[in-house]
């Protein structure tokens, strides 16, 4: 099987430990949308911690498409983005530069932390020429049916806003610590951010 489509009942059905299982079963996966039937829209925030509606899996499962989905090019997928509070740590190792993934997609959902997940992501993928694009995810009521191009200003939308923090960051700041990136802890990534963006240069 090449492509996979799995659409879950609650928010929390999949943990990460079910996500690299189904990974190891299917290794010849090249899509697979794994999200729930009922996704809260961008401008719905969820109370935090409401556990009852924040998904198990979290930002780390990409990293584990590398090691168990060797031809996967397409990605969708609803993710906790709290990095902090759900143990996914910059140490992760870099995602190979030799994997075919091309794209990830996200729900039209608030992001935890944009800056946090952008650093996050430019650690997985440091590489500018083998970096999957972020793409948002986006429901036509009543049916649900699903399409891949935003219908708001990307600016409205939090996923956007990682994806212009990478190309921000890829272009301005980690060139700038070259050779000295795997020493960086993501703290000092989001303060040479932060550096950036204050001094007016970095605008979303």
């Amino acid at each position: 099987m090449k492509h996979l489509y799995i659409r879950t009942q609650y928010y929390g059905s999949i943990t990460n430990e079910d996500f690299r299982e189904l990974c190891i079963a299917m290794p010849n996966l090249e899509f697979l949308a794994l999200i729930p039937m009922r996704i809260p829209f961008s401008n719905q925030i969820i109370p935090f911690p409401d556990t009852d509606r924040v998904p198990q899996l979290t930002l780390r499962v990409i990293r584990s498409i590398a090691d168990t989905c060797p031809h996967l090019k397409h990605a969708v997928l609803y993710l906790n983005t709290d990095l902090l509070s759900l143990q996914c740590y910059s140490d992760d190792e870099p995602f190979p530069s030799d994997h075919p993934l091309l794209s990830l997609c996200f729900p039209s959902t608030p992001v935890h932390d944009c800056v946090d997940v952008a650093a996050y992501l430019c650690n997985l993928f440091p590489d500018p020429c083998h970096t999957p694009s972020i793409t948002t995810l986006c429901f036509r009521p009543p049916d649900d049916h699903f399409r891949l191009t935003p219908p708001y200003p990307a600016d409205s939308d939090d996923w956007m806003k990682v994806a212009k923090i990478m190309d921000t960051l890829k272009k301005q700041v980690i060139p700038s610590f070259k050779g000295q990136l795997a020493a960086k802890t993501r703290n000092e990534v989001r303060h040479a951010l932060a550096e950036r963006m204050s001094g007016g240069d970095f605008d979303y």
